[in-house]
């Protein structure tokens, strides 16, 4: 796997933790098992592993000011990784991705400027730990 930001930022967010509760809605593993990664507005944006481009893409439909920007899943049959508070996409449903291949740019969510990020199997602490 890559990082899943061309800049390494610090954590700012953990799994189970904060906006990512356990026990707090909606209570998925898109919102629950996932890291925050701090970087700048437009910090390019990295498939970590090799898979599709999900259906489900684009704008995060919420007045919420926690689900600002664009989300994005890189699928594959091992596993689903989430993206979200993307400022801008560089892929379309369907496509294939690389591992380390461009899929956007990170944005920002309730003011901070940062990159979530989360997996369906696994923590996702490990996987930006071993960069």
């Amino acid at each position: 796997m890559v990082f899943p930001t061309k800049t390494k930022g610090p954590l700012i967010g953990t799994p189970g933790q904060g906006t990512h509760s356990w026990t707090e809605k909606p209570n998925n593993w898109q919102s629950d098992n996932a890291v925050d990664i701090k970087v700048p507005i437009g910090t390019p944006v990295l498939a970590v592993q090799a898979g599709v481009i999900g259906s489900r893409i684009g704008k995060l439909s919420s007045t919420n000011p926690h689900m600002q920007g664009l989300r994005v899943y890189v699928e594959n049959g091992r596993n689903q990784f989430y993206y979200a508070h993307l400022s801008k996409l560089a892929v379309h449903k369907g496509e294939h991705v690389a591992k380390g291949q461009l899929i956007g740019y990170s944005g920002k969510a309730a003011g901070v400027a940062h990159l979530h990020f989360a997996q369906m199997k696994g923590d996702p602490r490990q996987t930006v730990r071993r960069h």
